[in-house]
């Protein structure tokens, strides 16, 4: 009692379920992971069950089914480390060939009686306006130099820590941004 497997592939309607049909001796399965794919297999006179299908049939149906949700996984596990590429050293690289370093050597600059404060105006845009990408350097080994504001519209950067009554030469070093040709 063997069903032979003669099977083409048609466009259907969507089922939710497994289901079995019978079209002038075909038999049709509709399987759930495949949407709009059909599988026909063609009926045999059997003196008792015309929908018999034989073990052979059952190993190519779950085979079937087993490759279309691996296409699923496959396509899936792509996605997940294509993400997970993007999270790793990619962006990093993405920003050092986005921005270019940018020094500010400011001599001379002098703190007051009780001024531990000073502000200077840097020569040009810090890339994304990030603030964490400047340094703030000092020549006097008293200094603690600290960025307290930056103001993304006037480039004025305002720095505490600095030592009282003393002249010092500040180096402010930041990112800018390498793909642009404006520069102030």
């Amino acid at each position: 009692m063997r069903l032979p497997i003669a099977y083409a592939l048609r466009s259907a309607i969507p089922l939710k379920l497994i289901t079995l049909r019978l079209y002038r001796r075909l038999v049709v399965l509709s399987i759930p992971f495949c949407p709009n794919i059909d599988i026909y297999f063609q009926a045999v006179d059997y003196p008792k069950n015309d929908f018999k299908l034989t073990f052979l049939t059952n190993v190519f149906i779950i085979v079937f089914i087993i490759v279309k949700a691996m296409k699923i996984f496959n396509a899936f596990l792509i996605i997940v480390i294509a993400s997970i590429l993007f999270m790793l050293p990619f962006t990093t690289a993405i920003h050092d060939f986005r921005t270019d370093t940018r020094t500010d050597t400011f001599a001379g600059t002098a703190t007051g009686g009780a001024q531990t404060t000073a502000n200077l105006s840097l020569t040009d845009f810090v890339f994304d306006d990030d603030t964490e990408t400047i340094v703030i350097l000092s020549d006097d080994g008293t200094d603690v130099p600290l960025l307290f504001s930056y103001n993304t519209t006037t480039r004025l950067t305002d720095m505490t820590g600095l030592a009282v009554s003393s002249n010092r030469t500040i180096t402010i070093s930041y990112d800018i941004d390498a793909l642009s040709e404006s520069e102030a």
